[in-house]
């Protein structure tokens, strides 16, 4: 085992055949400069929460606390220490995530329990120095800390954070490294804490984001987390109102409540809504929650998501325009043909697909009529065609609906790639005879 001196921080090198793998041909010269974030989660989270994480749990319970890397440059070692006040929350053990097969020093609370600790360590602190043997450049969960609750928070909390008083590493005066693999030196990156709060029977709502934008015609989302605090358990109703109401998009929640266990936490979706003719600008959506605690109080806490609504900018029907023929005639070759008016509303050019899709009113013989990939430049109106032929085993009177399909890019087929479909559609009907 060698050891890499850091300015006044010594952190401990990985297995020889880690540090050949770092020396290794095959990792190409990095030219990222990116900055990523080492954050605290909840288990079993993706991605790093747009907002600090709370944590609880009753005396006597345990919780586990997500070390998580996201945006970073690729690394294939790190050393983090991560500190709390044992008298409120006592790490009592550490998992690797799952990218991350070796692990090199493991100190909690200043005991060794792999190789050994380093002068920065202590009380309240966990230390760890592991490593991959292919170089990581995903979102990943580093590693994971059980704690024991021995205590109970002020109105505040206590915070989960990292060691400072560290130079040479990631993050300036910060305990935290993450080690490229082509320079041996430590990736930039910023850092995210958490806290943990037990003072009263009570929960926490988050909204993740806190703020975003929808065009006329979409919907966006926010996800809204509620954290059990000290021995809260149980459900949590949740409704959404909307300000200004006039010419608003529409809120909703699903499911429109949680249900919470002691130290837990849960989730529901919030979308808003935007018709073509909701009025653009900033709304303010309250979200609010209430349930009742361990000693019978109904508790009710409230968050804030602003949403900004903007114009219309895509590839729209005119005015809702298709013409199409109203009676076709098998005799004369059974042919419906749809003509839709496109004007392309956004500022890039797009190709364009008009698709219709009918049934008989028996709700048999269906069909799908698509037209060809149509180019339009921003501003461009243009009618593209549509046709389907029927025959004589296809005669009744049909009901369909007419949409617009749209991208900025085609595959190696000549199909539009990852399309969207326009909010505007239009239906009609017609007889076969």
């Amino acid at each position: 085992m060698q050891f890499v001196v850091h300015n006044n921080k010594i952190v401990k090198s990985l297995p020889l055949l880690l540090l050949a793998l770092i020396a290794s041909p095959f990792l190409a010269p990095q030219v990222h400069a990116a900055t990523g974030v080492v954050c605290v989660a909840k288990p079993g989270a993706t991605t790093c929460p747009s907002l600090q994480q709370t944590f609880g749990g009753a005396v006597g319970s345990s919780i586990s606390v997500a070390i998580m890397a996201q945006g970073s440059d690729p690394y294939n070692s790190f050393d983090v220490s991560v500190q709390a006040s044992n008298a409120i929350i006592n790490a009592t053990s550490v998992s690797l995530g799952p990218s991350f097969g070796v692990l090199a020093e493991e100190c909690i609370n200043g005991h060794v329990v792999v190789s050994n600790c380093s002068s920065t360590d202590g009380p309240g602190i966990v230390h760890i120095v592991a490593g991959s043997f292919q170089p990581v450049s995903t979102t990943a969960v580093l590693f994971t800390i059980t704690y024991s609750v021995l205590g109970t928070t002020g109105a505040s909390g206590t915070p989960i954070g990292y060691v400072t008083g560290c130079s040479g590493t990631s993050v300036p005066n910060t305990c935290v490294s993450l080690i490229n693999p082509t320079t041996a030196t430590p990736d930039s990156e910023t850092v995210q804490t958490g806290v943990f709060n037990n003072a009263a029977s009570d929960f926490a709502l988050v909204a993740d984001p806190a703020s975003f934008t929808v065009m006329q015609g979409f919907f966006g989302s926010s996800v809204i987390t509620a954290d059990s605090l000290g021995d809260f358990s149980g459900t949590v109703s949740l409704t959404a109102t909307i300000s200004p109401t006039m010419g608003a998009p529409t809120p909703s929640l699903s499911p429109t409540s949680v249900s919470l266990v002691v130290g837990g936490s849960a989730s529901s979706t919030l979308t808003v809504s935007a018709a073509t003719s909701t009025s653009t600008g900033g709304y303010t959506v309250t979200v609010t929650g209430s349930g009742t605690n361990s000693t019978g109080q109904t508790v009710t806490h409230s968050i804030k998501v602003a949403v900004t609504v903007v114009p219309l900018a895509v590839p729209v029907f005119v005015k809702g325009l298709v013409h199409w023929t109203h009676n076709v005639k098998v005799r004369n070759g059974g042919n419906e043909t749809w003509s839709g008016i496109v004007n392309n509303m956004a500022p890039q050019q797009e190709y364009v697909q008009v698709l219709v899709n009918g049934c008989l009113d028996t709700g048999s013989g269906c069909f799908t009529a698509m037209s060809a990939v149509t180019l339009l430049v921003s501003g461009q109106t243009l009618t593209v065609p549509t046709g389907f032929s029927f025959n004589a085993g296809q005669i009744g009177k049909y009901s369909f609906t007419a949409t617009l399909i749209f991208g900025t890019s085609l595959d190696s087929s000549g199909n539009i790639m990852n399309p969207t479909t326009s909010p505007v559609a239009k239906s009609g009907a017609f007889a076969v005879a």
